[in-house]
């Protein structure tokens, strides 16, 4: 299965629920008033929503969540605390959503534990050498403290001049989550799932317009949840109110 470039992702989240959605055999699917696909680059300025396919996508994207969590977390054994909602959040940080657009959040680097290591052992070596009577000691320690030193300068360096992975960041149209694109106008549907005791589970799962539901593990996001609950519920276009229509709940 080819992946879709996030230009398309962009263009079905719309064509997939407008009621000119038309379907051809070769390109897909295609707009009715210009029998082509969508080639706009924001918002299309001809969409008409189609209101029962938005609530079809939410239902049957509610059921293939429900299907994911069952299959991956065992839904059996998943308590409602541990299972959290997309509710406002109950602490504020941004307050508008203009300020949920330029956050950047770099990757952990576990390299960084390599010049921590360095570091120990080289204040290491320092104290037996200052510690001890032994001339050898001092040399063999002296030695290693001299490689540890050269090793822990090189680390630092490197460090220094080598740019971080940026692992989460976001802007007016989406964000983007360990490398892949998630526009706000393409989210119908989401999770945050927490499971202590599995190595700090902590799972953002996402139902999707254009590629359905999408799973990401977000326990090293420097985020709390109400900051993540924040940034979602200030930028998704909800084109259905779930709450409102008395949708059912997975939980």
């Amino acid at each position: 299965m080819n992946q879709i470039s996030d230009k398309r992702k962009h263009q079905l989240a719309y064509c997939k629920i407008c009621d000119y959605r038309d379907l051809d055999t070769a390109k897909r699917i295609t707009c009715a008033l210009t029998k082509d696909v969508a080639n706009f680059e924001k918002e299309c300025p001809s969409i008409r929503i189609d209101f029962e396919e938005v609530e079809g996508q939410e239902i049957d994207l509610h059921n293939a969540i429900l299907d994911h969590i069952r299959k991956k977390y065992n839904l059996f054994d998943l308590k409602k605390e541990h299972y959290i909602l997309p509710n406002r959040p109950f602490y504020s940080k941004y307050y508008s959503k203009k300020n949920t657009h330029k956050i950047k959040i770099k990757a952990l680097s576990h390299e960084n534990d390599w010049t921590l290591i360095a570091l120990f052992a080289f204040i290491g070596c320092l104290l037996i050498i200052f510690n001890t009577e032994s001339n050898n000691l001092k040399l063999l320690f002296g030695f290693l403290g001299f490689i540890t030193f050269c090793f822990l300068t090189i680390r630092m360096i490197i460090d220094l001049y080598t740019p971080k992975n940026v692992f989460f960041s976001t802007d007016e149209q989406g964000f983007i989550l360990d490398g892949i694109r998630i526009f706000w106008h393409d989210i119908v549907d989401f999770r945050i799932i927490y499971i202590p005791g599995k190595e700090g589970c902590r799972d953002l799962i996402i139902g999707t317009i254009s590629e359905g539901v999408q799973s990401f593990d977000i326990k090293d996001l420097k985020l709390t949840i109400d900051q993540l609950l924040e940034i979602f519920s200030l930028n998704r276009i909800d084109y259905l109110t779930r709450y409102d229509r008395n949708l059912p709940d997975v939980i």
